[in-house]
């Protein structure tokens, strides 16, 4: 085989090589918009536990800085910006219930229907330090 085949040859490898890496990286890229989609279009009673437990390891922070919890008047607010971005709304679009006597901090949210009580994606889901009586180390479960 003479030289300018095998240049010719190089050159073909090359750009079947170049076929194959565009081809992997339009496969991964739309893989990575699946995977986003699919973690964005997670049912908010999925994600609120979540929600719900960062938001009160925020409130733990300021406790921490000042000595006690935000005043239930005061609210989730005190906490932005400095210990989250902000504070929005929960996954169905209500503001978050927070109450606290200065020691002990609750934070819950009503589930999809926004009525105390409920079963399934209406459960309340709620998180509060230090942990209720029987319950876990903050963890966000249904309230009964």
């Amino acid at each position: 085989m003479g030289a300018p085949e095998e240049r010719a040859q190089a050159a073909h490898q090359r750009r079947v090589r170049a076929r194959l890496f565009a081809v992997a990286v339009v496969l991964a890229s739309f893989g990575g918009c699946w995977v986003l989609y699919r973690t964005l279009a997670q049912p908010p009673e999925l994600l609120e536990p979540y929600r719900l437990r960062n938001l009160l390891n925020a409130a733990k922070l300021y406790r921490m800085d000042t000595g006690h919890f935000p005043s239930t008047t005061d609210g989730l607010g005190r906490l932005a910006p400095k210990y989250v971005a902000r504070v929005g709304n929960d996954g169905w679009g209500r503001p978050y219930q927070y109450e606290s006597d200065g020691g002990s901090a609750r934070i819950w949210t009503l589930g999809r229907d926004g009525v105390p009580g409920g079963t399934g994606p209406d459960a309340d889901v709620s998180v509060q330090f230090p942990p209720a009586t029987g319950k876990g180390g903050g963890e966000a479960a249904p309230a009964r």
